[in-house]
């Protein structure tokens, strides 16, 4: 009997360990961080790499919209783009989807189309 008693509670010790262990909680800073916003980056912006033949210009206004240097002047509001968190934001124009992955004020990473294109602030 002594012997049941002790598995039993030996095996609520356990199950006890192994719940506190499994908890839901973030840890990771990046997931926590707040935003800066949009317009944190505002001035034109370019690709890096002006050699390639691809990735377009484009200026980050004050009010947190977009102009795209298309051949439309296609201009994003602020309430299209999507705040992904982490300073990526997303937006959709032309039938694409463009992820803008911040690192910092003047760098990031334009995906347009599942091609990443490093982007520079200019101004």
């Amino acid at each position: 009997m002594t012997k049941k008693i002790l598995s039993i509670a030996a095996a609520v010790i356990l199950v006890s360990f192994l719940m506190i262990g499994c908890g839901n909680k973030t840890t990771d800073p990046a997931k926590v961080s707040p935003n800066k916003g949009i317009e944190t980056y505002q001035g034109n912006w370019k690709p890096k790499d002006t050699s390639k033949p691809y990735g377009g210009t484009f200026t980050i206004n004050s009010d947190g919209s977009i102009n795209m240097h298309d051949s439309e002047g296609t201009t994003i509001q602020k309430n299209q783009i999507t705040d992904k968190g982490n300073e990526v934001y997303e937006f959709s124009i032309q039938g694409y989807t463009i992820t803008l992955t911040f690192k910092d004020v003047s760098n990031c990473i334009m995906n347009q189309g599942g091609m990443d294109i490093e982007m520079i602030k200019v101004n």
